[in-house]
């Protein structure tokens, strides 16, 4: 992938590359290149032989890892990012679970063997975008914020920070306005992509944690992080839950042996053509229920 990158992103990683730091967090709306810029300075550092992981904790618009949850990956030698592990949250939308997201990001954040972490966010910078990002920055601790802005745009945001910790950049004009269409098709293309190959798994004494107070209504599919018996996330599932546990149905793309916990998450949406690479039976019931 070839980034386009402005002087002054090249210049502040040179910068970033000969201070001492831990944890960098980079802000901004929707579609002003913040995953091309943690892409960028990952590849930057990794190729000047320092360990880079990447902390992406935008659930709908990922870098590395399924939708719905928080994932940290890590810049091999070459800049390529790899998967190293996932906490599934439930939801789309990080307004939908803020909890969820900041504690998951922490978590993930503890787990990071490398010497520096880059942290990439949403784009929700308004309402309750505001306290998300403050109880993300409050438990992430990070030396550096990166302020990917127009002007005036992340002010409630950043207020509050000392500014010798915030470096200013302006969004790269190459960086492109997507509409929401725009980004509904690419989640649910990734959704699709996570989900490709599921299969009914038989899993007896399989644990089921429901991330849900009001769980949503009994037999409808709903999206599921698969842990397996260290309570590490795998990979994420469609669970149609029944509220006789055994009678529930999983379906999963991972060897059913890695699975022993299932954590339930928000109703799966309207999946598309995921039901033609699923067997007839699933088949006949996407035809009734729509994976509503």
């Amino acid at each position: 992938m070839t980034l386009d990158v402005p002087p002054a992103w090249a210049g502040l990683a040179e910068l970033l590359a000969g201070t001492a730091w831990r944890r960098l967090v980079v802000l901004g709306a929707a579609d002003v290149g913040k995953s091309s810029f943690c892409r960028f300075l990952g590849r930057y550092l990794a190729q000047r032989g320092q360990a880079v992981g990447m902390l992406d904790t935008d659930l709908g618009q990922k870098m590395v890892g399924p939708p719905t949850c928080i994932t940290l990956g890590q810049f091999a030698p070459d800049g390529e990012l790899h998967l190293r592990h996932m906490r599934f949250v439930g939801e789309m939308s990080p307004a939908a679970n803020i909890a969820g997201v900041v504690a998951a990001s922490a978590r993930l954040a503890g787990q990071a063997a490398c010497d520096r972490l880059v942290v990439n966010t949403s784009g929700l910078i308004t309402g309750p975008g505001v306290a998300l990002k403050r109880w993300k920055l409050d438990a992430l601790e990070p030396d550096h914020v990166i302020a990917i802005a127009r002007a005036g745009e992340l002010t409630p945001l950043l207020f509050a920070l000392p500014p010798e910790r915030v470096h200013h950049l302006l969004p790269s004009p190459a960086a492109q306005r997507k509409s929401p269409a725009a980004r509904e098709r690419n989640r649910r293309s990734a959704l699709l992509a996570a989900l490709a190959g599921c299969r009914p798994a038989s899993l007896p004494g399989l644990a089921v944690e429901d991330l849900y107070r009001n769980a949503p209504e009994p037999d409808r599919f709903r999206l599921c992080g698969l842990a397996g018996p260290d309570g590490e996330d795998r990979a994420i599932g469609l669970l149609r839950w029944s509220d006789f546990v055994d009678r529930s149905e999983l379906w999963t793309n991972v060897e059913p042996a890695r699975v022993q916990r299932v954590r339930l998450g928000m109703t799966a949406p309207d999946l598309g053509e995921l039901a033609e690479s699923l067997p007839a039976g699933v088949q006949e019931e996407r035809a009734a229920d729509r994976l509503a």
